[in-house]
């Protein structure tokens, strides 16, 4: 009688810390869904600079182009004297 009541108490000791496993992963699991939600559905950028990001115009201005490559002259013929000191 002894020994059952021994085996009795050891599983009900089990199902309670199970029990409280369980109860304990759920709340866990609910509290991160919370912030998780809270950290995707919250904006970090400060207002002040929200107000300073302006789009960028993805558009070419081709008159700024050639006004750029008017100014530039390319030599006609490219002379590149290299020295050649590792031969001996």
């Amino acid at each position: 009688m002894r020994f059952i009541l021994k085996d009795v108490r050891q599983w009900r000791i089990r199902y309670d810390v199970l029990r409280f496993g369980v109860l304990f992963l759920v709340v866990v699991i609910i509290w991160a869904g919370i912030e998780l939600f809270n950290t995707y559905s919250t904006t970090t950028i400060p207002e002040d600079y929200s107000k300073e990001i302006e789009p960028f115009n993805p558009s070419l201005d081709l008159k700024m182009i050639s006004e750029i490559e008017s100014r530039v002259d390319t030599p006609e013929d490219f002379s590149i004297v290299v020295e050649n000191d590792f031969e001996e």
